[in-house]
């Protein structure tokens, strides 16, 4: 799904499971975020739903319809309309990915984050390109009245599972924007 805010176009992957008893089910995947769906209903290719954006609450509603395995329809949030299209996919529940009608097929995820890679480059709606910032891969750790770089005021992110407890400052976290490492032999990954 694209969608138009304020000119600039943003990216977010709409999905949507039926079970065999017919009931549908949803989320709503954009800029980190995942939206679950309420009053969700697809009847005669329109398909409805709300979903709550942001920690404020904001609802939104959702109308659109499903032509040619397009989807085309406007998100509101009282007086604003935001136009979307999307592309639609289909899954099927024991087999392979299936596209629907005209849909682009990938054989791989390299050749997909390619192709987006691209689509943001056509569309110009982010600031860094893909790869941009180092990713911090298990740092070192210090007892943290040992630590000599990290003033007593400055904010961490903190992480205790299984009895282990690790915190991460936010300086560091803000020049890299993801950590990858395992607390308490879980595999944790941290952003900011």
């Amino acid at each position: 799904m694209e969608s138009e805010v304020q000119g600039r176009t943003i990216p977010a992957n709409l999905v949507l499971r039926e079970t065999e008893e017919g009931e549908l089910s949803g989320v709503w995947e954009s800029m980190g975020q995942e939206m679950e769906l309420a009053d969700l209903a697809y009847e005669d290719g329109v398909l409805k739903f709300t979903r709550t954006m942001g920690s404020g609450g904001r609802a939104l509603s959702f109308e659109g319809r499903v032509v040619d395995g397009e989807l085309r329809g406007v998100q509101q949030a009282g007086d604003t309309e935001i136009p979307c299209v999307g592309q639609r996919f289909r899954l099927d529940r024991d087999g392979p990915a299936e596209p629907a009608p005209n849909a682009e097929v990938f054989d791989d995820a390299a050749s997909y984050l390619d192709e987006l890679e691209a689509d943001y480059d056509r569309h110009a709606v982010r600031a860094a390109p893909r790869d941009a910032f180092d990713v911090l891969d298990g740092p070192e750790m210090v007892i943290a009245w040992t630590a000599e770089t990290l003033d007593e005021e400055e904010y961490v992110l903190g992480v205790n599972l299984g009895g282990e407890a690790r915190a991460y400052p936010i300086g560091a976290l803000g020049s890299s924007e993801l950590l990858n490492d395992v607390c308490g032999g879980v595999p944790i990954a941290a952003t900011w």
